[in-house]
């Protein structure tokens, strides 16, 4: 027993020699007007995060991120046809990255895993609740060997159940690589 518990040690020991631990953020913005609308929709996301590199492909990580909504309508919480003055948004993110090519200083790669979003609509007593998987391209420059910067694509591949209590509950499916950009810059200890 003893072999075995020593053997399990160094194996994850060994796995981990070559992990980095990173930290980082990004911000997104993102803009939506309806034609034949005076409705202008306005969100702005800023998401901390921290990461551990387990190979020079292969990282898991966890984001924590703030919303800001105006002027949006409520497509994004199953409720299409109405508009909100104000939400605010939190949420928890944990996922893997896999960086599938790179060229130079650049890196393409994937993100794939879960979200939890809480949202809360000026007006309404009750909050939205969302949870989501999903899979996301990205591209990333390195600056340095510490400094990376990076853009992650659109929505990805996604599904969304969102409900409300008493009010609304949505099952969403989709890949939109044009529903905005972000951007983020990440060190590496």
């Amino acid at each position: 027993m003893k072999k075995i518990l020593l053997s399990l040690a160094a194996l994850a020991l060994a796995a981990t020699m070559n992990a980095q631990v990173w930290i980082g953020g990004e911000v997104g913005f993102t803009t939506n007007h309806t034609n034949g609308s005076d409705h202008t929709a306005m969100e702005l996301t800023i998401a901390p995060d921290i990461g551990y590199s387990l190979s020079g492909n292969f990282s898991v990580a966890v984001a924590l991120s703030y919303g800001h909504t105006s002027n949006g309508d409520g497509s994004k919480y199953g409720m299409p046809d109405m508009t909100f003055s104000n939400v605010n948004s939190y949420s928890i993110m944990p996922y893997t990255c896999y960086t599938f090519a790179k060229a130079g200083n650049f890196a393409f790669f994937v993100i794939s895993g879960l979200k939890y979003s809480i949202a809360h609509a000026q007006g309404f007593e009750n909050n939205f609740n969302k949870f989501g998987v999903f899979v996301i391209p990205a591209i990333a420059f390195s600056v340095s060997d510490k400094v990376t910067l990076a853009s992650h694509i659109g929505d990805g591949l996604y599904y969304n159940h969102t409900w409300m209590k008493d009010v609304a509950r949505s099952n969403e499916f989709g890949f939109n690589l044009f529903h905005g950009i972000s951007f983020g810059a990440y060190y590496f200890f």
